[in-house]
Protein backbone atom coordinates (compact mmCIF):
# COMPACT_ATOMS: atom_id res chain seq x y z
CA UNK A 1 0.00 0.00 0.00
CA UNK A 2 1.23 3.47 -0.77
CA UNK A 3 0.31 7.12 -0.61
CA UNK A 4 0.41 9.55 -3.54
CA UNK A 5 1.54 13.16 -3.09
CA UNK A 6 0.51 16.24 -5.05
CA UNK A 7 1.34 19.92 -5.36
CA UNK A 8 -1.06 22.68 -6.37
CA UNK A 9 -0.39 25.81 -8.36
CA UNK A 10 -2.44 28.88 -9.28
CA UNK A 11 -4.81 28.55 -6.31
CA UNK A 12 -7.68 31.04 -6.07
CA UNK A 13 -7.42 33.00 -2.81
CA UNK A 14 -11.21 33.32 -2.61
CA UNK A 15 -12.38 29.73 -3.07
CA UNK A 16 -9.08 27.82 -2.66
CA UNK A 17 -9.59 26.03 -6.00
CA UNK A 18 -6.30 25.05 -7.63
CA UNK A 19 -6.03 25.43 -11.40
CA UNK A 20 -3.09 23.03 -11.50
CA UNK A 21 -2.57 19.84 -9.49
CA UNK A 22 0.49 17.74 -10.24
CA UNK A 23 1.35 14.26 -9.04
CA UNK A 24 4.75 14.48 -7.32
CA UNK A 25 5.11 10.78 -6.63
CA UNK A 26 4.34 7.93 -4.31
CA UNK A 27 5.53 6.70 -0.93
CA UNK A 28 5.15 2.94 -0.46
CA UNK A 29 6.09 0.90 2.59
CA UNK A 30 9.60 -0.55 2.27
CA UNK A 31 10.46 1.35 -0.92
CA UNK A 32 12.24 4.59 -1.75
CA UNK A 33 9.92 7.48 -2.57
CA UNK A 34 9.25 7.32 -6.32
CA UNK A 35 8.97 10.66 -8.08
CA UNK A 36 6.83 11.15 -11.18
CA UNK A 37 9.07 12.41 -14.00
CA UNK A 38 7.14 14.90 -16.11
CA UNK A 39 9.23 15.55 -19.21
CA UNK A 40 6.95 18.30 -20.55
CA UNK A 41 7.65 20.42 -17.46
CA UNK A 42 11.31 19.39 -17.19
CA UNK A 43 10.66 17.68 -13.86
CA UNK A 44 13.11 14.80 -14.24
CA UNK A 45 15.26 15.09 -11.12
CA UNK A 46 14.93 15.69 -7.40
CA UNK A 47 16.47 19.16 -7.70
CA UNK A 48 14.10 20.16 -10.50
CA UNK A 49 11.10 18.99 -8.43
CA UNK A 50 12.33 20.91 -5.35
CA UNK A 51 12.71 24.11 -7.40
CA UNK A 52 9.19 23.65 -8.79
CA UNK A 53 7.60 22.82 -5.42
CA UNK A 54 9.22 25.81 -3.72
CA UNK A 55 7.34 28.10 -6.16
CA UNK A 56 3.99 26.37 -5.75
CA UNK A 57 1.09 26.31 -3.35
CA UNK A 58 0.05 23.48 -1.09
CA UNK A 59 1.55 20.01 -0.80
CA UNK A 60 -0.94 17.32 0.10
CA UNK A 61 -1.50 13.58 -0.05
CA UNK A 62 -4.28 11.66 -1.74
CA UNK A 63 -6.33 11.82 1.47
CA UNK A 64 -6.29 15.63 1.50
CA UNK A 65 -3.77 16.03 4.33
CA UNK A 66 -1.60 19.10 3.79
CA UNK A 67 2.16 19.08 4.38
CA UNK A 68 4.84 21.72 4.69
CA UNK A 69 7.82 21.47 2.39
CA UNK A 70 9.96 20.54 5.40
CA UNK A 71 7.62 17.69 6.36
CA UNK A 72 7.60 16.40 2.79
CA UNK A 73 11.42 16.53 2.53
CA UNK A 74 11.76 14.61 5.79
CA UNK A 75 9.43 11.92 4.45
CA UNK A 76 11.33 11.58 1.16
CA UNK A 77 14.75 11.59 2.83
CA UNK A 78 13.67 9.03 5.44
CA UNK A 79 12.92 6.57 2.64
CA UNK A 80 16.24 6.88 0.77
CA UNK A 81 17.64 3.78 2.52
CA UNK A 82 14.66 1.62 1.52
CA UNK A 83 14.53 -0.75 -1.47
CA UNK A 84 15.14 0.77 -4.91
CA UNK A 85 12.06 0.81 -7.20
CA UNK A 86 14.17 0.90 -10.34
CA UNK A 87 14.98 -2.81 -9.99
CA UNK A 88 11.33 -3.86 -10.38
CA UNK A 89 10.44 -5.34 -13.77
CA UNK A 90 6.73 -4.68 -13.15
CA UNK A 91 7.45 -0.92 -13.32
CA UNK A 92 8.89 -1.17 -16.82
CA UNK A 93 6.75 -0.68 -19.91
CA UNK A 94 7.31 -0.18 -23.64
CA UNK A 95 7.26 3.60 -23.32
CA UNK A 96 8.79 4.13 -19.89
CA UNK A 97 11.19 2.71 -17.37
CA UNK A 98 12.18 3.64 -13.83
CA UNK A 99 15.51 5.38 -13.24
CA UNK A 100 17.62 7.03 -10.57
CA UNK A 101 18.48 10.69 -10.96
CA UNK A 102 22.08 11.87 -10.33
CA UNK A 103 21.32 12.24 -6.60
CA UNK A 104 19.98 8.67 -6.29
CA UNK A 105 16.24 9.44 -6.14
CA UNK A 106 13.80 7.05 -7.88
CA UNK A 107 11.78 8.28 -10.87
CA UNK A 108 9.18 6.86 -13.21
CA UNK A 109 8.40 8.72 -16.45
CA UNK A 110 4.74 7.78 -16.83
CA UNK A 111 1.46 8.06 -14.95
CA UNK A 112 1.23 5.80 -11.94
CA UNK A 113 -0.71 5.62 -8.72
Amino acid sequence: MGTNYYVTRDTCPMCNHAETRLHIGKSSAGWKFCFHAINELNLKSYRQWMDYISECGALFDEYGREFTLDQFLKLVDSKQCDKDNTTEESWRSEDSFPYNDPDGYNFLAREFS
